[in-house]
Protein backbone atom coordinates (compact mmCIF):
# COMPACT_ATOMS: atom_id res chain seq x y z
CA UNK A 1 0.00 0.00 0.00
CA UNK A 2 2.72 2.49 1.22
CA UNK A 3 4.34 1.78 -2.68
CA UNK A 4 1.01 2.29 -3.82
CA UNK A 5 0.86 5.91 -2.78
CA UNK A 6 4.67 6.73 -3.02
CA UNK A 7 4.18 5.77 -7.08
CA UNK A 8 0.98 8.22 -7.14
CA UNK A 9 2.95 10.98 -5.03
CA UNK A 10 5.80 10.51 -7.99
CA UNK A 11 3.92 10.29 -10.60
CA UNK A 12 5.70 7.58 -11.51
CA UNK A 13 3.62 6.35 -14.85
CA UNK A 14 4.70 10.24 -16.31
CA UNK A 15 8.22 9.45 -15.27
CA UNK A 16 8.00 5.47 -16.50
CA UNK A 17 7.26 6.50 -19.60
CA UNK A 18 9.64 9.82 -19.52
CA UNK A 19 12.96 7.04 -18.90
CA UNK A 20 11.85 4.74 -21.72
CA UNK A 21 11.45 7.45 -24.18
CA UNK A 22 14.80 8.95 -22.81
CA UNK A 23 16.82 5.36 -23.03
CA UNK A 24 14.69 4.57 -26.79
CA UNK A 25 16.34 8.20 -28.19
CA UNK A 26 19.35 7.53 -26.82
CA UNK A 27 19.96 3.75 -28.54
CA UNK A 28 18.22 5.01 -31.54
CA UNK A 29 20.57 8.44 -31.58
CA UNK A 30 23.66 6.78 -30.58
CA UNK A 31 23.22 3.84 -33.36
CA UNK A 32 22.82 6.51 -35.97
CA UNK A 33 25.53 8.34 -34.80
CA UNK A 34 28.00 5.39 -35.30
CA UNK A 35 27.16 4.87 -38.55
CA UNK A 36 27.22 8.56 -39.82
CA UNK A 37 30.99 8.95 -37.99
CA UNK A 38 31.56 5.68 -39.55
CA UNK A 39 30.46 6.57 -43.07
CA UNK A 40 30.32 10.79 -43.10
CA UNK A 41 32.85 11.90 -40.64
CA UNK A 42 33.67 15.46 -42.11
CA UNK A 43 30.04 16.25 -42.42
CA UNK A 44 29.13 14.62 -38.90
CA UNK A 45 31.80 16.75 -36.96
CA UNK A 46 30.56 20.02 -39.15
CA UNK A 47 27.07 19.46 -38.29
CA UNK A 48 27.99 18.89 -34.18
CA UNK A 49 30.64 22.15 -34.38
CA UNK A 50 27.82 24.38 -35.97
CA UNK A 51 25.44 23.15 -33.48
CA UNK A 52 28.17 24.37 -30.62
CA UNK A 53 28.85 27.76 -32.81
CA UNK A 54 25.05 28.25 -32.39
CA UNK A 55 24.73 27.45 -28.89
CA UNK A 56 27.54 30.23 -27.99
CA UNK A 57 25.69 32.46 -29.97
CA UNK A 58 22.71 32.27 -28.13
CA UNK A 59 24.15 32.02 -24.91
CA UNK A 60 25.96 35.30 -25.71
CA UNK A 61 22.69 37.01 -26.67
CA UNK A 62 21.46 36.42 -23.07
CA UNK A 63 24.39 37.73 -21.33
CA UNK A 64 24.85 41.44 -20.79
CA UNK A 65 27.01 42.83 -23.72
CA UNK A 66 29.51 44.74 -20.98
CA UNK A 67 29.69 41.37 -18.73
CA UNK A 68 33.00 39.97 -20.84
CA UNK A 69 34.80 38.55 -18.08
CA UNK A 70 32.08 36.05 -18.02
CA UNK A 71 32.20 35.84 -22.04
CA UNK A 72 36.18 35.16 -21.76
CA UNK A 73 35.38 32.67 -19.16
CA UNK A 74 32.76 30.68 -21.24
CA UNK A 75 34.92 30.88 -24.45
CA UNK A 76 37.78 29.35 -22.33
CA UNK A 77 35.90 26.64 -21.24
CA UNK A 78 34.46 25.82 -24.39
CA UNK A 79 37.70 25.82 -26.03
Amino acid sequence: MQFAKFWQHIDGNFLLLVVLGALTGLIISANTVLYLLANYPEPLMAFFIGLILASTWILRSKYERNNYLIWALFCSVLG
